[in-house]
């Protein structure tokens, strides 16, 4: 009876494993219709869910997930003014990101993410944006490193080239470049941009600022490219594109 009982316990594992991964890939989903309907109080929620797969599954796959599902929630707090809050979940993804390089995953993800939170901490504390600002750089540096045809990778690099001065390597039109190369990425597969929230964020943050630049009809191409890949982005759809459209 040993076998059998062994067997069936082995299956009921990897069933509840399954569960637990399948679970994850709804949470995702739900992240990013929370995005595009601009309701972070689910985005929240769908973060708890996500704490509770990785609890059961201790998967490097939930992590990841639930580790940017918090960077994109922090990024809402700063925009909103949410600071107490942004100063949570700064520490939570901070604690987790941690965690994933304990995995010893060589991920460029990883690394540009772990630049991204670094100045995300400049935010919180001044006093100590030349520390964080070079701990970012170094963690960008090794992201670059690791690998030069990621989207995510260029991504933050556009982020964090934006607050850096045009003398120093960055500046508006570096970012600008950045995000273009990231878009350019993230279209090469059509399945990763299935649910893929941050697509979104990347061409919503091309749009202002090619606005910023004054390039008014590049920054209306790039909302009504949004458009037509999420006709429901409410963020896009009721406030920057009307904007744009009466410039």
């Amino acid at each position: 009876m040993e076998r059998p009982i062994n067997i069936l316990i082995t299956s009921l594992i990897i069933a509840l494993l399954c569960c637990n991964l399948n679970g994850q890939v709804e949470c995702n989903k739900e992240i990013y219709k929370s995005f595009i309907a601009d309701k972070m109080n689910l985005w929240e929620n769908q973060m708890k869910k996500m704490e509770d797969n990785y609890k059961v599954t201790k998967s490097a796959n939930c992590l990841y997930d639930l580790t940017f599902a918090e960077y994109g929630f922090i990024v809402y707090c700063i925009l909103t003014k949410q600071r107490n809050k942004a100063q949570i979940y700064l520490n939570k993804a901070e604690h987790n990101a941690n965690k994933l390089l304990k995995h010893d995953l060589l991920w460029a993800e990883i690394y540009s993410l772990k630049a991204a939170l670094y100045g995300f901490k400049i935010e919180f504390n001044k006093m100590k944006a030349p520390k964080y600002g070079l701990k970012s750089l170094e963690y960008m540096d090794k992201a670059m490193k690791l690998d030069k045809n990621n989207a995510r990778v260029w991504m933050e690099k556009g982020n964090i080239s934006y607050y850096i001065p045009a003398f120093l390597g960055g500046g508006l039109s570096e970012a600008i470049a950045c995000h273009e190369k990231s878009i350019k990425l993230f279209e090469k597969d059509n399945n990763y941009l299935k649910y893929n929230w941050l697509y979104l964020l990347v061409l919503t943050n091309l749009g202002r600022w090619y606005t910023e630049a004054n390039n008014i009809e590049k920054a209306k191409f790039i909302y009504e490219k949004a458009l037509e890949f999420e006709p429901e982005f409410l963020w896009v759809k009721n406030d920057l594109y009307p904007k744009i459209l009466n410039k």
